[in-house]
C-alpha cells in the first residue's frame, strides 16, 4: 500500500445537506447574515466531517504500518525457515552449498514449496535397505579389517538402518522461532521381515531458539542431537562426532568469523560403582567461518571430565579422568563442482575418542591418545562423471602397560559414471592397512565394487539410488578368521553380490 501523505489529503468531499434558510439571505438588515445559530450548526458539522476525516486518515496510516510489519514479519518467518531447511540439507547432504548452482537451485526451490507447509510437521529421514548373498551361497557377508573403525560401504553394507525424522519451526509475534526435532532410528540385520533382534531406539529430541530481538543471529538449543557431524560419506566415518545430550549456544559472531559453545554428556548404565554411574562431561568449543585466502576454516576445542569408581560387586577400579583435544578443518567450496574437506585433530585421556562417550572404562583397550588426519573430495567434473576421493591416517595409543600403538592408513574412490539420464555405473575400490602393536599382527584389505544402478539425477549425493552390485575383496593371511564373518573364516578372499537401496528425504 501506499504511503498516505500527512498534508492536505485529496479526498472526496460528501454531499452536505444544508438548511433550508440560505446563509446569504438577509433579514432585513444590509450587511448582515441570517440566523447565527444557522451558522454555527454549519460549522459544527464540518468540524464534525473534518474530524471523521482525521479518524479515517489515521484508520488508513495504521492499516499500512500493519501491512507492513505484517510483511517484514513474514519475511523473517520465511527467512528463518529457510535456515532451517539448509541446515537439513547440510546434515542430510554434507557441504550442499559446493553443489553446481542447478542443484542447488533445484533444493531451494523444494524448500520454497516446502514453506507452504510450514504449520506441518516436516517429515524427512534417510533409509538403507537390502539383500544380498555370499559367494558361498550362505547370507551376504561384509569385509571390514580387525582393528579398523569402518569400512568402504557400497555393495559392503548387510543391515537395514532407518532415521525417521519429524520437526517443525514456528514463529512468535517478536519474531523470534522455535524449532523441535525428533528421530527414531530403526535397525535389523535382514534376516527376516519379523526380527526379534530389531533394534529401535532415540537419536534426536531438541528444540532451539534463534532470531531473538536481542541477539538476532544466535541460536539456543537444548536436547539430545546430532552436533556439527563431519564424515567421509563413502566409509560412513564420522571422524568428529559429539552428538549427546546437551545444551549450548551457536552462531555468535566474533567478527567475520562465528563461535558455537555446547555443553554435552554420555554416561554408562552399567557397571555402578562406589560413586555411582560413570559419567563424562564435556565443553565443546568451534571457530567457524573463518575466512581464508582459499576456503574456509573451523578450529575445535574440546575437554571432558570422566568419573571413576570401584565396582559393585567386584573391587575393579577406574579412576577418574580428564582430557582434552583440538582440532582444524578446512573447507574449500565450488571446487570442479564439489567441494575438498581436510582435518586434522589431536586428543589425549577422556578425550581421546573425540566423542561424549565413555572412554572404555574398565577396559585394556581405552586409549590415552589419539592423532588423525583425513582429505576427502567431491568433484563432478562433467555432466557424466561425479566421484568422491579419501585418504585417513589415524594413530592411537592405548591406556595400557606399555601404551601399544595402534596405526590405520585408508585411501580409496568412487567414481559414478552417467550413461542415460538416470542410468548409472559406479565402481568402489579401498584398501586399509593397519599395524596393530597390541595384537601383533598387520596387514591390509583391499576391496572392489561394480554396480550399476538406476538414481535421480548426476550428482554424487543425489538419491535415491537403487543399486545392484558385485563385491570382491582379499587381505593379508594374519587377518585369516578375522574378516569375512564365517563364511570366508579359513580364506583370505571372498565374493559377495546383492541389491540395496539408498536413500535420503
Amino acid at each position: 500500500m501506499e504511503s498516505i501523505p500527512q498534508e492536505n489529503p485529496t479526498l472526496p468531499v460528501p454531499l452536505i445537506n444544508l438548511p433550508e434558510t440560505d446563509i446569504t439571505e438577509n433579514d432585513g438588515t444590509d450587511g448582515e447574515l441570517g440566523d447565527p445559530e444557522d451558522i454555527a450548526a454549519l460549522r459544527a458539522r464540518l468540524d464534525r466531517i473534518a474530524d471523521d476525516y482525521e479518524r479515517r486518515l489515521r484508520e488508513l496510516q495504521r492499516t499500512e504500518t500493519n501491512d507492513r510489519n505484517e510483511r517484514q514479519r513474514r519475511m523473517r518467518s520465511y527467512e528463518s525457515t529457510l535456515d532451517a531447511y539448509r541446515r537439513q540439507l547440510e546434515k542430510r547432504v554434507p557441504s550442499y552449498q559446493s553443489l553446481p548452482s542447478s542443484a542447488q537451485q533445484q533444493l531451494l526451490q523444494e524448500i520454497e514449496e516446502r514453506q507452504l507447509l510450514e504449520n506441518l510437521v516436516n517429515f524427512h529421514g534417510y533409509a538403507r535397505v537390502g539383500a544380498g548373498t555370499s559367494g558361498r551361497g550362505s547370507d551376504q557377508e561384509i569385509f571390514q579389517l580387525s582393528g579398523v573403525p569402518t569400512k568402504y560401504r557400497l555393495g559392503n553394507e548387510n543391515d537395514t538402518y532407518i532415521e525417521i525424522i519429524m520437526d517443525r519451526t514456528s514463529k512468535l509475534e517478536s519474531g523470534a522461532t522455535f524449532r523441535g526435532e525428533f528421530m527414531v532410528a530403526y535397525q535389523t540385520f535382514q534376516d527376516a521381515t519379523f526380527d526379534s533382534t530389531n533394534a529401535v531406539v532415540l537419536r534426536e529430541a531438541f528444540m532451539e531458539f534463534a532470531n531473538l530481538p536481542a541477539v538476532p543471529d544466535w541460536s539456543f538449543w537444548i536436547g539430545s542431537r546430532y552436533y556439527d557431524r563431519h564424515d567421509i560419506h563413502i566409509i560412513d566415518f564420522f571422524f568428529l562426532d559429539v552428538s549427546g545430550y546437551g545444551g549450548g549456544v551457536e552462531d555468535i559472531g566474533i567478527g567475520d568469523a562465528k563461535l558455537s559453545l555446547a555443553y554435552l554428556s554420555g554416561s554408562l548404565a552399567t557397571p555402578e560403582t562406589s560413586q555411582g554411574r560413570i559419567a563424562k562431561h564435556n565443553l565443546d568449543m568451534r571457530l567457524h567461518d573463518i575466512p581464508m585466502p582459499i576456503g574456509k576454516l573451523m578450529l575445535w576445542g574440546f575437554g571432558s571430565a570422566e568419573s571413576g569408581g570401584t565396582t559393585i560387586p567386584g573391587n575393579d577400579y577406574e579412576p577418574p579422568k580428564s582430557g582434552y583435544a583440538a582440532g582444524a578443518i578446512h573447507l574449500i567450496e565450488d571446487l570442479l563442482g564439489g567441494f575438498n574437506k581436510s582435518s586434522i585433530m589431536w586428543g589425549r585421556g577422556a578425550s581421546a575418542n573425540f566423542t561424549t562417550t565413555t572412554n572404555q572404562p574398565y577396559q585394556p583397550q581405552k586409549l590415552f591418545s589419539q592423532f588423525l588426519m583425513t582429505e576427502t573430495f567431491t568433484m563432478q567434473p562433467c555432466e557424466w562423471l561425479a566421484l568422491q576421493g579419501t585418504a585417513v591416517y589415524r594413530e592411537t595409543t592405548q591406556d595400557s602397560p606399555g601404551r601399544p600403538r595402534v596405526s590405520w592408513a585408508s585411501g580409496g574412490f568412487r567414481p559414478i559414471f552417467m550413461l542415460t539420464e538416470h542410468g548409472a555405473l559406479a565402481f568402489e575400490y579401498g584398501a586399509d592397512y593397519i599395524d596393530d602393536r597390541a595384537n601383533n599382527r598387520n596387514g591390509s584389505l583391499h576391496k572392489l565394487t561394480i554396480s550399476p544402478m538406476l538414481r535421480v539425477g548426476n550428482n554424487f549425493f543425489a538419491r535415491p539410488e537403487l543399486r545392484t552390485f558385485v563385491t570382491w575383496a582379499w587381505w593379508g593371511k594374519q587377518f585369516e578368521g578375522l574378516v569375512g564373518g564365517p563364511s570366508y573364516v579359513n580364506r583370505t578372499a571372498g565374493l559377495s553380490a546383492g541389491v540395496q537401496l539408498e536413500s535420503w528425504w
